[in-house]
């Protein structure tokens, strides 16, 4: 789902539109996940397991988002320039979400209009797949001697960390 377009990186390609291949990439990344991440879809999500007890979950598919996002993580490889911003992106949307206010702009410059449900469980279940992230990517880490990947975990950590303390 998230594989880099090595097609759109074609230098003749670049060079028609003046983008640099992470502008490109990351472009397009964003897009997809706005689009995921958009509060409708969560509080959609959400609702349909009232519902319907065969529902796909919320739970199920910020598990299913994670895992295929961090899917190198799993399996100790490397994770190129392009999969590092997705990851950050990811992680920066997840903490825009959870602190969620009507109106915000996420890190990935969506306007949100929609409010995620009062006294649902989305924010919980949002602060819960950052922990998890937070987690798996700091038990990872060692697995790393690529400096760079192991740099861009270590931050990853860092900002959940910054992201949940208690102010």
């Amino acid at each position: 789902a998230f594989t880099t377009p090595n097609w759109i990186l074609n230098t003749s390609v670049l060079n028609k539109i003046d983008k640099t291949p992470i502008e490109v990439v990351e472009n397009l990344q964003n897009g997809v996940l706005n689009r995921l991440l958009f509060v409708g879809v969560l509080n959609k999500l959400y609702e349909g397991e009232s519902l319907n007890k065969d529902a796909y979950t919320l739970y199920d598919y910020l598990q299913d988002l994670k895992n295929n996002i961090f899917s190198e993580v799993k399996f100790s490889t490397i994770i190129d320039i392009y999969r590092r911003n997705l990851q950050n992106n990811f992680v920066e949307a997840l903490i825009d979400a959870s602190n969620h206010r009507k109106g915000y702009a996420t890190s990935i410059e969506l306007k949100i209009s929609e409010k995620i449900l009062e006294n649902s469980d989305i924010k919980a279940l949002l602060r819960g797949t950052l922990r998890d992230i937070r987690n798996e990517v700091s038990k990872a880490t060692s697995q790393y001697s690529d400096s760079v990947t192991k740099y861009h975990l270590e931050d990853l950590v860092y900002r959940i960390d910054k992201a949940l303390e208690v102010k």
